[in-house]
C-alpha cells in the first residue's frame, strides 16, 4: 500500500461504494454508516486494483465483528470477470476498502454498482 501525499475525504465513487455495501442490513451496520461520515483516505494501492486504506476519527462509534470482513460485494464487468469489495474492520474501526478484479487484472473501468450483489458475513 501506498501512502497518498495528504489524507483526502471519501470521492463521490468511493461514497457511491459505501452505500451500495452498507445497504442491506446486519448487525453494526449503523455503526459502520457512521464511521464512514468520520474516515478519510490515508492510502492507495498502486497495483491498477482500486484498494484504499483508511482512518476513521476515534470519535465515531466502535464496533467488533468475528470476522475481519463483515460485508462484501461483487459487481459483474461487461468482460466476465467481476469486481470483488472486501470491507475491513480492524479493532472495532473500518481500517480497508479492498477493491479488485477476480483475475487481478488492472481495473479499467469500473462498472454500474446498482445491481451489485451484498454478502454479509455476520
Amino acid at each position: 500500500m501506498n501512502l497518498i501525499e495528504s489524507e483526502r475525504g471519501l470521492s463521490l465513487e468511493e461514497h457511491q461504494w459505501f452505500s451500495k455495501l452498507l445497504s442491506e442490513s446486519f448487525e453494526g451496520r449503523d455503526g459502520l454508516k457512521e464511521q464512514v461520515k468520520k474516515c478519510s483516505v490515508v492510502g492507495r494501492c498502486g497495483c491498477g486494483c482500486r484498494t484504499i486504506d483508511l482512518k476513521v476519527e476515534e470519535s465515531a462509534p466502535k464496533h467488533f465483528f468475528e470476522t475481519r470482513v463483515p460485508v462484501e460485494m461483487l459487481v459483474q464487468t461487461d468482460d466476465g470477470i467481476p469486481i470483488v469489495f472486501y470491507l475491513h474492520v480492524v479493532d472495532g474501526y473500518i481500517k480497508e476498502l479492498e477493491v479488485f478484479k477476480a483475475d487481478s487484472s488492472p481495473i479499467v473501468r469500473m462498472p454500474d454498482i446498482s445491481k451489485a450483489l451484498v454478502t454479509i458475513n455476520v
